[in-house]
């Protein structure tokens, strides 16, 4: 027969259960004559030495796998496997097995149901039954050759392990293993050892249910200990009968729990060490004794946990301090197999498992133990919470949290396991390592997003950081102190081999948090300096301690966050890394590399600032550096930018002396500005009106919102072209538009939460004095009233020719005299309202407008209620209860089908209007704002942490916007659906794209707010948007470019809007921005002030149009 020759790899089966590679060769499959037959032959390829002969047995069971793999089982559990590399190859060799076994090569295994044609097959199936010979000394052998032959088939198999259970025929067995060990007939005691073996291989759950009963368990045992390929018989017996002592820490009066554990300690011996190791065939066919011991450990479980007595008295001894420490040690490991069984709960159970152990108080008494000197004892318990931690990592940060509220740092669990991490003595720090793990589980966010306690990742890492953090990097803050040392002085700080270590692991769970948190680390770093400490650590001689800083780095550099790159900056934290970098010198290693790939991705992503602040300032000390490209190309990055930044400046002067629409003096309107606003005895004085934004900032760019007005015709020197249509009502040819704004009881001042709250008054009326919780709805076409705590006006901009008009406007407004004194003489205030809302006891807080009918009204208020209610009756439609503090938020979905309401303590409800029904709940931190999607039931809601959350109502399905480490105090989701505008306390506004979840634009630094925003708005087309702040200017943003096109303030709020500065505290909160609000009719916004200034501005020419004083601070404008 000519070799068929394919390249294989030979694989043999070690004790340990694992296929051990033995080489690389060719297979063939030949005749040898030693063998007397067909054999595979297997040659190495590098040096043709054989690497296996094995004769292809008839009876042998081969298995084909995969395509690529033949399996099969030589004498003496000696598994083989053949991988093949194509699979023709391994097609080949199978067909040349099955020509010499006659067996049928599309078959993938040869020895099922062997030696059977299909009439014996018939015969099995129809016959009635096995029938076993007597259970006779003299037939022990021909028993055991029947168990043997019937194996092999799944059809015999089944009728053995009948007939055995039928006839009772294991206890007959047994009886003859006394027989002959008394009689020492060891060929007899050789049979019944393959007997029993062959029936733990027929895998019937009833006949281990005999063998494993108590009067029969030992006795089984006993045949197994008389191994045919052993010269003498094991004494498991003796060691499970004497050296295996069973100790009660807790008496357990149960007997059939007891009877219980001690089956299941002896199952588990046969199958540790009793049973031989099956070879691939038989493994699984031992998988009922699997299930055996499985579901015998997950009945201990339930029944000690279902006995509160036994678990009581346990943590009674634990925490009791007249408990001996010996006594201690066993209760602990007691516990700990305890939780060890709970691994084979399914999740359910094992939740209800766990709770019960929590109930009983398991931290607590862990918190003894942990305190305890005996390093086994403590051992065991950090196991234990191992698995507390990897099971419910919630319960331990919920036991934590509650310990801080009653006890000092020191002695809380958490900094407990921090301190037994940094105090581990072994040189290796195993046990560190472990610790160190469970401190990572606890501190991700990853596993807290499912939590029942919605709130609870916020809670937890703010308790983290303020109880735990400083204990974490004491030995960090220890160790990398920046004195210097004196010549011939040793280092300032310990630099062993087990402190490097620590340090390293430290520094791994510091870049884990500076990964997965946001704020909490941030403001930790900065404030701690951290950063600074840690790069001390590149001076290391251990270079894994300084590749573990440099890591800790690049995760922060990676981040992209100019918060973190001015730190660095400021800092110069590039020294050490680039002193490390030159004092490694030539040679190529991992730190060179690690400092060159940092740097790379510094000039890759094009991080400015850092490019800049490199070059400026090592780049003499790294330009000769040649032997890559990478700093050649960071000075190529920073000149092209110094380049942009010539040309952008030259850009913007130009478009200043080109552009005539931003001179100061208005009366340089264009004419078809001037078609809107055309009373010349309304023009302001110079100086009235101030300037806008600083024009570099604007690009020379003119609002685009506001085009399609700059290109209607021109009027001719008469009045005879109509511009708009003529009003049904008056026969004018101007346009009419109505603004409503309110007030906030008290002239002069108001707190920082008024300013983020709207007026109790719905469209300007005031609540009744004698009814705090009043809503008022105005009557139409109402004239203009000022009175002390409110205002209505109704504007009318007449043409040029109408001076009656003209007059009555006059009269409407109260206009500044060039001295900016007020009118003092208001009118009383006349309560024109159709409807009072009574049901709410204190102030209103928020009111909202259903946008469909506008039928609807939804009003919350510091009675922590919420009430949707009809507009035309009063009537309640819908008690929003449940709220735990002031509603500060309330209003419509989209399409008027459910309403969100949200309190101050950030619980977030939504109701179906429908069925009247909650339908989703939310817990977030102090809640700042909330806003519906416009097209669909999406919510956004924005954080006193800075975070902006949001949910898809009422499926739940969430996103978070991370935080800059600043509170979001306003937002709005624009008319496209996909951005959302988000204004933060820290001065910045970042335009969120909703679907990536990335910032597109940030407006910071000089061209962001001096202070905290109070309120944002965006035009109808969503390409504009308004911004308010405290530091009382209003800033006009391009929402497609991020550029600020605007900045508008008025009167003696000017102070600071000019050069940047941030204006004092007093009197930045004395005159805030609190409204904004743009016209959707004509280019008109209005603004609104906290010390009752509202402006009328012109957004083309960016003038005041018109200006009007109250008596109380302006909190809501609505158009």
């Amino acid at each position: 027969m000519a070799d068929t020759r394919r390249r294989v790899k030979v694989y043999t089966l070690n004790e340990e259960r694992q296929w051990d590679d033995r080489g690389t060769g060719h297979v063939s499959s030949s005749y040898v004559e030693r063998f007397k037959g067909m054999s595979l032959l297997v040659r190495a390829e590098s040096d043709g030495s054989l690497l296996l002969e094995s004769k292809i047995n008839p009876n042998t069971a081969y298995q084909k796998q995969q395509d690529t793999l033949i399996v099969w089982s030589e004498a003496d559990n000696y598994d083989l496997a053949l991988s093949f590399q194509e699979k023709a190859g391994c097609d080949e060799i199978w067909e040349k097995i099955c020509q010499v076994q006659g067996k049928d090569p599309s078959v993938d295994i040869t020895q099922d149901l062997v030696d059977e044609s299909e009439e014996e097959r018939f015969d099995d199936m129809s016959s009635p039954g096995l029938e076993l010979p007597p259970c006779e000394l003299s037939r022990l052998e021909e028993l055991a050759e029947l168990v043997a032959t019937s194996l092999p088939s799944p059809l015999r198999r089944e009728k053995l392990a009948l007939a055995l259970e039928n006839e009772g025929y294991i206890k007959k067995l047994l009886e003859l293993f006394h027989v002959c060990e008394d009689l020492e007939n060891v060929e007899g005691l050789h049979h019944l050892y393959e007997i029993i073996k062959g029936i733990f291989l027929l895998n019937r759950t009833a006949l281990f249910e005999v063998m494993f009963s108590e009067e029969c368990i030992m006795d089984v045992i006993g045949c197994l200990e008389y191994d045919p390929s052993l010269s003498q018989p094991r004494k498991h017996r003796e060691f499970l009968t004497k050296t295996a002592k069973f100790k009660e820490v807790i008496p357990i009066l149960d007997p059939e729990l007891k009877q219980k554990i001690h089956q299941t300690y002896r199952v588990q011996y046969i199958q540790d060490m009793v049973l031989p190791t099956p070879s691939v065939f038989e493994e699984n066919m031992l998988s009922t004794l699997h299930s055996f011991i499985f579901f015998n450990k997950v009945e201990i479980v339930g029944m000690l946990q279902e006995d509160e007595k036994f678990l009581t008295e346990l943590f009674a001894q634990l925490t009791d301090d007249t408990t001996d420490d010996d006594k201690r040690q066993e209760l602990v490991n007691f516990l700990k197999e305890f939780c060890a069984f709970s691994q084979t709960l399914q999740p359910q159970n094992r939740d209800s498992f766990f709770k019960t152990l929590s109930n009983m108080g398991v931290l607590p008494a862990l918190e003894v133990i942990l305190g305890m000197d005996d390093l086994q004892v403590r051992s065991a318990a950090t196991d234990i919470f191992s698995y507390l931690v990897e099971y419910n990592p919630s319960m331990v940060r919920e036991f934590v949290m509650q310990e801080a509220q009653q006890n000092d740092d020191d002695i809380l669990l958490i900094n407990l396991i921090i301190e037994h991490m940094i105090c581990d003595t072994d040189p290796e720090l195993g046990g560190a390592v472990q610790l160190m793990g469970l401190l990572r589980t606890l501190v991700d966010p990853e596993n807290m997003l499912a939590a029942v306690n919605k709130n609870e990742k916020t809670e937890f890492l703010s308790f983290f950081y303020k109880h735990c953090m400083h204990v974490l990097t004491a030995p960090l803050l220890a160790n990398t102190t920046e004195e210097k040392p004196s010549k011939g002085e040793p280092s300032p700080y310990n630099d062993d081999f087990q402190t490097a270590q620590l340090l390293a692991l430290i520094l791994e769970l510091l870049t884990f948090c500076v990964e997965h948190h946001t704020y909490h680390i941030k403001n930790y770093i900065i404030n701690k300096d951290v950063l600074r400490r840690v790069l001390v650590l590149m001076g290391s001689k251990h270079a894994f301690v300084a590749l573990c800083a440099l890591r800790f780095m690049r995760k922060i550099v990676g981040l992209k966050d100019e918060f973190y790159n001015r730190y660095i900056m400021k800092a110069i934290l590039f020294e050490p890394v680039v002193r490390a970098f030159l004092n490694n010198g030539s040679r190529y290693n991992l730190l060179n590399s690690a400092i060159i790939e940092m740097f790379e991705f510094i000039r890759v992503e094009d991080i400015k600032s850092l490019t800049a602040h490199v070059i400026e300032n090592y780049w003499k000390a790294l330009e000769e550096v040649d032997y890559v490209q990478t700093f050649k190309g960071l000075k190529l990055r920073y000149e092209q930018q110094r380049e942009r930044q010539d040309h952008s400046k030259l850009d913007s002067m130009r478009s200043i002396l080109r552009n005539n629409r931003y001179r100061r003096d208005a009366r340089t309107l264009e004419e078809e500005e001037e078609m809107w606003f055309n009373t010349d005895e309304e023009e302001l004085e110079d100086g009235e009106a101030v300037l806008p934004a600083d024009r570099s900032k604007t690009d020379g760019e003119i609002v685009d919102h506001f085009g399609k007005f700059m290109e209607r015709k021109k009027l001719k020197d008469g009045d005879d072209k109509e511009v708009l249509t003529k009003s049904p009502l008056t026969g004018r040819q101007s346009p009419s538009f109505k603004l409503s704004f309110t007030g906030a009881s008290g002239g002069g001042g108001k707190s920082s939460l008024s300013r983020q709250l709207a007026s109790g008054n719905l469209l300007g009326a005031p609540a009744p004095p004698s009814s705090p919780g009043t809503i008022a709805k105005s009557t139409p076409h109402t004239p203009a009233i000022t009175t002390k705590g409110g205002i209505i006006g109704l504007v009318d901009y007449p043409d040029d020719d109408d001076d009656e008009e003209e007059e009555e406007e006059e009269e409407q407004w109260e206009t500044e005299d060039e001295d900016g004194d007020v009118e003092e003489n208001m009118e009383a205030m006349r309560d024109h309202s159709e409807l009072t809302f009574s049901r709410h006891s204190k102030a209103v807080f928020c009111v909202s407008l259903d946008a469909g009918s506008s039928s609807l009204v939804v009003t919350g208020g510091e009675d922590d209620q919420a009430f949707v209610w009809r507009l035309s009756d009063g009537e309640v439609v819908l008690h929003c209860a449940g709220h735990k503090d002031s509603v500060i938020s309330a209003s419509f979905s989209h399409d008027s089908s459910m309403v969100a309401t949200g309190d101050m303590s950030g619980l977030i409800m939504v109701w179906k209007l429908e069925t009247r029904k909650r339908v989703w709940s939310f817990e977030v931190g102090d809640l700042q704002w909330m806003a519906w999607h416009p097209v669909a039931p999406v919510l956004l809601a924005g954080t006193d942490e800075g975070s902006v959350w949001m949910w898809k109502v009422p499926g739940g399905e969430c996103k978070t916007f991370p935080s800059p480490g600043s509170q979001a105090t306003c937002g709005v989701i624009l008319p496209d659906g996909k951005r959302a505008v988000v204004g933060y306390e820290d001065g910045t506004v970042r335009v969120w794209d909703l679907k990536q979840g990335s910032p597109l634009h940030v407006v910071k630094g000089a061209e962001g707010h001096c202070g905290p925003l109070t309120c944002v708005a965006c035009d109808r087309n969503g390409s504009l948007v308004l911004t308010g702040s405290v530091d009382c200017t209003v800033k006009l943003l391009n929402t497609t470019t991020g550029k600020v096109v605007g900045v508008l303030c008025m009167g003696s709020s000017t102070r600071g809007c000019e050069d940047g500065e941030e204006l004092p505290a007093v009197e930045a909160s004395a005159n805030s921005v609190e409204s904004v609000a743009f016209c959707h009719v004509l280019p008109l916004i209005a603004i609104g002030y906290l010390d009752g200034t509202m402006g009328i501005w012109d957004i083309p020419s960016q003038t005041l149009r018109h200006q009007c004083r109250l008596q109380a601070g302006i909190v809501q404008l609505r158009w």
